[in-house]
């Protein structure tokens, strides 16, 4: 690396602290990833990339294109404009810094360009800025700016407004257009991949159709523009060959990518294609608006975007999305798995590697999986670019030999091939694309298979190295008995598994996702070397008690590595679709782990609305023993709610009979409200001879919306006066009984009820004979209700994870709780609860009302009060252990700034001040630790250092949030001190 180059840059810019993570475009680095980032940097003619490391991928994660223009006489002048359209095509990259002799420019590449001569400075700082200030330098070079998103992203996201775009302009205009949405969808497809490649041009000006290919296709005069002087793709579209253009294209490229049938080309020739035409135009501006495509530089539009007309015009049509349980999987969330999966240290064996993604949709697996092994034979083979037939046809064969799809969607099939097929080109250059180039038919020769999964397994005979995707997590009845009956897939509901003590056993539920990942091990998955990355419903494989055998066997019979689980996010990372999911890494690795890691992603800014990585910190990570999946169900939901001593607190509790287990010994029955199950009510049998078949007409019901208190109001009962078939439990509502609302949210409501009424679902009806039994039982559970609450928040699969914010309960979730019965047979209350056990509850209820919101309590600064219990806590828990002659940790440091929190404690037997502001010893004490290579950079990093540099004193730098510096978090940050104290030897 030119190191003088780079000193002198940040030297000049008064960044010198900051150096070590910026690396030179005109360097060459060992490391594979380092060189890939410098190759990337160079395609957009970058100087420098400026890095932070993320703990979720434990690698340098550029996010910062520096431009140096100091010594410009060799270079011509940069176009801003042209800088801000390549990054926010890319959409990887947050800044573009641009250095003068005089001053520097930064522009916010999160954000489209304004005009065409204007591009989005940020903070709209249009002018040369002569010094970084120090907030400014924190917002970039500590990476702020990564949490902080455009007010609206999700509007000014490059896939979003492409998107929006195509719908409105091309897409509800079908009818106009006079083609049937299909066909349409197809062709438009077909359209971007014209375009994509019209737009291919390299430095020399050669693109891959020459001047004049249009013309042949031009049947009537067009009507030129002076910016456009020679016919385009857009014109054929005006009323020309577009179908000899298609079918001219098929036979040049082959692989059936432009390929249309007979019907469609009749269709395609009755159909008005000049509205399209105009939507596609660079040269055309639309409703007095600059066009869209000149947005873009569309040599570096990412192929996710592709993937994203999947999602938009082919799952989300019909209400087919939530019939298939197809979701599109968000490109960052793809890219994490890709990342894991093929690492830029990975040898590859090309000839004999193969990766499977079996449900692989509109295809972004796939097509980041081909982009990253056309990235490691690259460096493996020290190539540039590609160059000349034989490169050309080396990455084909990449395509060919390793990269294989299933999916049941001929539509998402085709999406895929034609990704597949542009991220090929991407790597061409132009003027070769023409001359060498021909697409393989990836249907044709079975790396892609239109067929459902549960029937395409059953006949393949591959083994995979790499399996990846995201499988569908419902299919509707209607839809598996149609695609059984068409013979596209066989029924999976049949399917079983045979779990650690060679049993056979149904699938949780018969959840299709489960079934794909165990048929995929199982079957699938080349033994001893193999990887599987999916992602899964995280109700139905984490935290459900159902999966609990599932999960066992999987711990069993492979190696399972890590979970990412994204339950935080269920609100965001799914876009409309709300659903709590998780990423498990699996391998047959014949050195099996002794743990599980559990990487909890909640940070706030991790999601579509504008991050760029997931980041995580060292309180999100947690290892759980192989063992405890055999004994602890509750691990993984407390671990999501801050782990630690929560466990402890839970496990306390099951000293204790459950109530399920006092009502069965008391002979109490315990019966969920009326419901409408179709199948039952509908029986005229059952319906006449009254057996557990109700009609509500005439009779009173409880209204469980208005049941919010613990007492029965006049406006909680209503009379029915219509016919409402309704089944009822076998042992009904017989009064006297209990009736509990199952709701936490509004504080269980319970009553000792007199009233004959039926009761609805959601509302447990507790019914004894012994009268004095019941009353004692409502009495008890309004003394433990607090406790209760918590406990259902900590242990139930349904709260936060299912849903997020209702928080309605199952029956099972109450009967579950505990209950303390004395030696008569009578409740009696719990023990009371500690100190420290409340502060438990109060900082995992913070935690919980953080989950799924973007700004949580936990992600907010901090106040003086805060640090003051946080070190309180710290020092009388240490002090159990270390107090001793008069010795005894205290805090002597607490630093409050806007960004970060420094506190120190030392051992003494001496009273000092404590420390509220940096003086100039400090800071040089502060710059030391900051920047010591022992910590390397930490808190630029992972946020988080924790510095034993100076004896008998412990220091802790962390982000000014509630979450590092709440009272729990000291509790933890005391174990891992009295661990890491015990390995000196203290």
């Amino acid at each position: 690396m030119n190191t003088n180059s780079r000193n002198s840059l940040f030297h000049d810019l008064n960044l010198k602290e900051y150096e070590r993570n910026l690396y030179s475009v005109n360097a060459t680095f060992t490391e594979n990833l380092l060189e890939y980032y410098r190759i990337q940097a160079s395609i957009v003619n970058a100087d420098y990339f400026y890095c932070f490391n993320n703990l979720t991928e434990n690698q340098p994660i550029p996010f910062v294109y520096i431009y140096d223009q100091r010594e410009n006489k060799q270079k011509k002048t940069i176009d801003l404009v042209e800088i801000n359209r390549q990054l926010w095509t890319l959409g990887e990259i947050a800044l573009a810094i641009i250095v003068y002799p005089d001053g520097f420019k930064i522009i916010d590449t999160r954000n489209p360009i304004k005009s065409e001569s204007e591009p989005s400075f940020l903070d709209d700082l249009s002018d040369a800025i002569v010094k970084i200030d120090s907030i400014l330098k924190k917002r970039i070079f500590e990476g702020l700016i990564l949490e902080e998103s455009p007010s609206d992203y999700v509007s000014v996201s490059p896939y979003q407004k492409l998107l929006n775009h195509i719908e409105i302009e091309i897409l509800n205009k079908s009818k106009i257009i006079g083609c049937n949405q299909n066909l349409l969808k197809k062709l438009l497809v077909k359209f971007i991949l014209i375009k994509y490649l019209e737009e291919q041009i390299d430095d020399s000006g050669n693109s891959v159709f020459e001047n004049d290919f249009f013309d042949r296709f031009i049947v009537k005069n067009v009507v030129k523009t002076f910016f456009s002087q020679k016919n385009t793709f857009c014109d054929v579209l005006r009323g020309n060959n577009i179908s000899g253009l298609l079918n001219f294209l098929n036979e040049k490229f082959n692989g059936g990518i432009f390929n249309i049938s007979k019907d469609e080309e009749i269709e395609l020739t009755n159909s008005n294609l000049s509205i399209i035409a105009d939507a596609l135009d660079g040269n055309k501006d639309l409703n007095g608006q600059m066009s869209i495509w000149r947005y873009y530089d569309f040599n570096l539009l990412p192929i996710e975007f592709i993937s994203r007309l999947y999602e938009r015009f082919v799952t989300s049509v019909d209400g087919k999305q939530k019939s298939t349980g197809a979701y599109y999987t968000p490109p960052h969330l793809a890219r994490l798995l890709i990342d894991e999966l093929l690492p830029f240290n990975k040898e590859i064996d090309f000839a004999n590697f193969k990766i499977l993604d079996p449900s692989c949709g509109s295809g972004i697996f796939l097509v980041l999986a081909y982009k990253r092994l056309i990235t490691l034979w690259m460096l493996k083979n020290n190539k540039q670019s590609i160059e000349g037939e034989d490169d050309i046809k080396s990455i084909k064969k990449i395509l060919s030999d390793c990269i294989y799809g299933v999916d049941i969607n001929e539509d998402a099939l085709s999406i895929t091939a034609t990704s597949l097929q542009i991220e090929l080109t991407s790597h061409i250059r132009p003027k070769e694309i023409w001359e060498n180039l021909t697409f393989d038919n990836l249907v044709e020769q079975a790396n892609l298979t239109n067929l459902g999964f549960f029937k395409w397994y059953k006949s393949n005979f591959l083994k995979f190295d790499v399996i990846a995707g995201n499988p569908p997590f419902n299919i509707s009845q209607n839809e598996k008995d149609e695609n059984v009956l068409l013979g596209k897939d066989d029924d999976f509901s049949k399917e079983k598994f045979i779990d650690y003590n060679n049993k056979v056993q149904s699938f949780p539920d018969s959840n299709p996702a489960l079934i794909f990942l165990h048929k995929s091990l199982e079957i699938l998955l080349k033994p001893d070397t193999g990887s599987l990355f999916m992602i899964m419903p995280a109700s139905t494989f984490l935290y459900t008690t159902k999966s609990f055998e599932y999960k066992k066997s999987l711990a069993s019979l492979w190696n399972l590595e890590r979970i990412y689980d994204f339950t935080p996010l269920r609100e965001h990372l799914w876009g409309k679709t709300k659903i709590a999911t998780i990423a498990v890494k699996i391998t047959n690795n014949s050195s099996a782990n002794s743990r599980v890691e559990h990487i909890i992603v909640r940070n706030s800014s991790a999601n579509e609305k504008g991050s760029i990585r997931f980041q995580i910190d060292k309180y999100d990570k947690f290892y759980v023993p192989i063992s405890f999946l055999f004994s602890k169900e509750s691990i993984w939901k407390i671990n999501l709610l801050g782990g630690g001593r929560l466990g402890l607190f839970v496990e306390k509790f099951n000293q204790y009979s459950s109530i399920s287990n006092y009502f069965k010994n008391n002979n109490i029955i315990a019966n969920i409200g009326f419901t409408r199950d179709k199948y039952v009510i509908n029986d005229q049998k059952k319906r006449d001879t009254a057996q557990q078949v109700v009609n509500l007409n005439g009779l009173d019901i409880l209204d469980s919306e208005r049941f919010n208190c613990d007492k029965l109001t006049k406006e909680a009962v209503k009379k029915i006066s219509q016919d409402d078939w309704v089944r009822v439990p076998k042992n009904g509502f017989a009064v006297p009984n209990v009736l509990v609302r199952l709701n936490i949210n509004l504080n269980l409501p319970i009553i000792y009820n007199i009233r004959n009424l039926l009761i609805p679902n959601g509302v447990l009806t507790i019914k004894s004979h012994d009268i004095e039994k019941m009353k004692n039982f409502v009495t008890a559970f309004k003394h433990n209700r607090g406790l209760y609450i918590f406990l259902i928040k900590a242990l139930s699969p349904k709260a936060f994870i299912q849903q997020g914010g209702g928080y309605s309960i199952n029956r099972q979730d109450l009967l579950n709780l505990p209950i303390n019965v004395g030696i008569d047979g009578d409740i009696i209350p719990f023990p009371s609860l500690d100190k420290h056990d409340e502060i438990l509850i109060e900082d995992t209820e913070l935690i919980a009302k953080s989950l799924n919101k973007t700004n949580g309590e936990i992600f907010k600064k901090i106040e003086k009060v805060d640090l003051i219990e946080y070190s309180n806590t710290f020092c009388e828990i240490l002090n159990l252990t270390y107090e001793k002659d008069g010795y005894k940790f205290k805090p002597v440091r607490q630093v409050l700034t806007d960004d970060y929190v420094w506190v120190t404690f030392e051992h003494t037997n001496t009273e000092n001040n404590i420390e509220q502001e940096l003086n100039d010893e400090s800071k040089i004490e502060f710059e030391k630790i900051l920047f010591d290579d022992i910590t390397n950079n930490s808190l630029t990093i992972n946020k988080i250092i924790v510095y034993y540099g100076i004896n008998n004193q412990i220091s802790f730098i962390k982000s000014n949030k509630l979450k590092y510096w709440m009272r729990s978090t000291a509790y933890r940050d005391v174990e891992n001190v009295k661990s890491e104290m015990f390995k000196s030897g203290y």
